[in-house]
């Protein structure tokens, strides 16, 4: 998923490979300069990811389907409060194993604009 304000800056929070496990990366670029925030080994096959913004920051939530164990974190809101953004999933790289599944996109407390 990814929060994108313009070109330099963005909050990005998806499923990776990293060094050969599977993972949970929290990245984010700010005037141009990205950042991993978190990288956490997260090994269930699928996985549901949220990303709440309010005042207080953001605040991420990942958890495999089904599950009662649900993990979350809170991060600032690097991009600001208040600021205009586009929200969609973020799908990249060249590993033909992995696949990208988004069941559904939720919008709470705003009236969006579909491109």
């Amino acid at each position: 998923m990814v929060l994108f304000q313009d070109s330099d800056n963005c909050v990005e929070l998806v499923r990776e490979m990293v060094r050969g496990k599977q993972t949970i990366v929290l990245a984010r670029g700010i005037d141009g300069s990205p950042e991993a925030v978190l990288i956490e080994e997260y090994p269930p096959p699928k996985v549901d990811l949220n990303i709440s913004v309010g005042p207080e920051g953001l605040q991420i939530a990942w958890a495999a389907p089904g599950s009662s164990e649900t993990r979350i974190e809170q991060s600032e809101n690097c991009l600001g409060h208040g600021t205009e953004i586009w929200v969609g999933p973020l799908v990249r790289g060249r590993n033909g194993n992995i696949r990208a599944i988004f069941s559904s996109l939720k919008l709470y407390g705003m009236t969006p604009t579909l491109v």
